[in-house]
């Protein structure tokens, strides 16, 4: 079996350009889950700033 040095050539481009798809589709997860990461940070936040302050008994019904 032989191969020739234009199928050895364009397995290595093959080779090469699957191998930099792959770098940029994670690279683009990457920026994604961060995107993700700031928006859950802010909405953390918000709710945070939204929540009523906890007062010992505001919250609980002590009549008898």
């Amino acid at each position: 079996m032989t191969m020739d040095l234009s199928s050895i050539a364009a397995a290595s481009m093959n080779y090469h350009a699957g191998s930099l798809m792959q770098a940029v589709s994670i690279s683009m997860l990457k920026e994604g889950m961060e995107a993700q990461e700031v928006a859950a940070q802010q909405m953390i936040d918000m709710i945070q700033q939204s929540a009523p302050p906890v007062e010992p008994g505001r919250l609980l019904d002590v009549r008898v």
